[in-house]
């Protein structure tokens, strides 16, 4: 493959705004879909090309855990049950965050996502991707933060990418993971089915901020 050893692709269920009487969400989750190897990620990806071929659906439509039906879902995590990747993610209620300098939508996010590549020990050499749809320019000045920091030990080398879900299948992964986890973890939300449990097998860890 390319220098990169590994390929992480991230995305987050909730948001990570601390506006609660507005509407924000009380749980956020970022999730990370992790492959060891570019040959696991492209076998992956051809299977969920192949999965919507399946469903009758063109490629240009996503996956999104919120769009989907019980059904899809349920196809959906069989089919990528199956494939050679692991899941690191955070759960964190943000009514433990009692730091002013997190109850910040922009700190918050760029605090947590650090705080889950920092948590996984086997990260080098590293091509992450981040689902850079939505706001933009949020986006951008989270991850401008992160970049400065991710680097900072010289066994870890990491090229950090913001891209849109549209174009790739393997954030459509990440978002999939990471509404599925939101939908258990969340207490408000009545679970029709417990999606992590179908893919309990490829789960290296979860951190609960609570």
């Amino acid at each position: 493959m390319t220098k990169y050893e590994q390929l992480i692709f991230i995305d987050d269920s909730g948001d990570p705004g601390f506006k609660f009487i507005r509407g924000s969400s009380h749980l956020f989750v970022i999730a990370c879909v992790i492959f060891n190897s570019k040959i696991s990620a492209e076998y992956t990806s051809a299977s969920i090309k192949l999965l919507k071929e399946r469903l009758g659906w063109k490629q240009e439509r996503e996956f999104k855990f919120h769009r989907a039906n019980d059904k899809q879902k349920k196809l959906f995590f069989g089919t990528i049950k199956k494939q050679d990747f692991v899941i690191q993610a955070i759960v964190v209620n943000k009514d433990t965050i009692t730091d002013k300098n997190l109850q910040n939508s922009e700190s918050f996010y760029s605090h947590i996502i650090k705080m889950i590549l920092d948590s996984y020990k086997d990260m080098k050499l590293a091509r992450i991707s981040l689902d850079g749809s939505g706001n933009k320019s949020f986006r951008k000045k989270s991850t401008a933060e992160i970049r400065k920091t991710i680097n900072k030990d010289n066994y870890r080398m990491v090229d950090f990418r913001l891209v849109d879900s549209k174009d790739d299948v393997l954030i459509q992964l990440a978002d999939m993971v990471a509404g599925a986890m939101n939908a258990k973890y969340d207490k408000s939300k009545r679970l029709k089915h417990d999606y992590i449990r179908m893919i309990k097998n490829r789960i290296d860890g979860i951190q609960f901020i609570q």
